[in-house]
């Protein structure tokens, strides 16, 4: 069977099959395999033992890593394809159903030329900007430059809670909600956490309003107390658009040069929506507008 999509006005591919499709919940991907066998050769089992341990919890890891763990792993493996309601290892995965469809892969021919090899991008926002600018410290920062096997991979959210760490640091003796933000994350993960959405959207142009209200929903979590939210998620979300801004200044500009075009394109014709053609032939068109009455 097929899965019919359809684009949004900014091109953006999305299945029309509501409860599967392979953008759907760890099940909804488990159960999909390819039509069509393709021998997946030593290279495709490489990429087969990698995304095994992806499913697992070893996304972070490095290739090496991840391919050492099956080998360490391998006898669990089999056994949870084997029989899976007997040997129920596969459930402590963090995707147990993708995991146990990566364990039948490795266990069975059949399966390995059948299972998707899923590929994700870091921060794809960055990476076009990085694309854009041919800006190689920020393509590094987004894994985009070639490396090593052996080498950790880039975590650029980690990267943005580091300068994030450093400003808060900086202010914690003169503004108070610095300090209070100080006490509640003290830990690098706590600062990633409340750096990751505000980062995957600033590239799109997330107002301050919306960064304070993806930064407030963490903190909350975190156990900032309720008379003191607004002011450290307002101080915290601001400071996390600077930290994005200071860490990829060349995405920066090139963003800057974005906006200040549309600003022009719109004095020019007010009344006329921003627009372009893509080189595939299709008509882009940003309907925003402002309502008066």
């Amino acid at each position: 069977f097929y899965m019919p999509h359809q684009l949004d006005f900014r091109t953006r591919l999305y299945p029309i099959p509501v409860y599967l499709n392979h953008h759907g919940d760890d099940l909804s991907r488990s159960l999909l395999m390819f039509d069509k066998e393709v021998e997946p050769g030593a290279r495709g089992m490489f990429w087969h033992r990698v995304q095994a341990a992806s499913f697992w919890g070893l996304d972070k890891e490095s290739l090496t890593k991840r391919n050492e763990w099956y080998a360490t792993h391998r006898l669990l493996i089999e056994r949870s394809a084997e029989d899976p309601c007997e040997h129920t290892w596969w459930m402590d995965a963090d995707e147990p159903w993708q995991f146990l469809a990566s364990c039948l892969a490795l266990t069975y021919p059949e399966y390995a030329a059948r299972v998707p090899i899923q590929s994700d991008g870091t921060c794809n926002g960055k990476q076009h900007l990085a694309a854009l600018g041919r800006d190689q410290d920020g393509a590094k920062s987004v894994n985009m430059m070639p490396s090593e096997a052996h080498d950790p991979r880039e975590d650029n959210y980690a990267d943005v809670s580091d300068c994030l760490h450093k400003v808060i640091a900086e202010d914690a003796s003169s503004k108070p909600q610095a300090k209070l933000a100080s006490k509640y994350l003290g830990s690098r993960k706590d600062r990633r956490t409340v750096c990751k959405q505000p980062s995957m959207t600033w590239v799109y142009g997330v107002t301050p309003v919306g960064a304070r209200n993806q930064v407030k929903g963490v903190l909350k979590d975190l156990g900032v107390p309720n008379e003191s939210l607004f002011k450290v998620s307002d101080y915290v979300s601001k400071a996390v658009l600077q930290a994005n801004a200071d860490s990829c200044p060349a995405g920066k500009a090139i963003f800057d040069w974005l906006e200040e075009s549309s600003r022009r394109m719109m004095k020019a014709a007010p009344y006329e929506p921003v627009s372009w053609t893509t080189p595939l032939g299709f008509p882009v068109i940003q309907p925003y507008r402002n309502m008066t009455s």
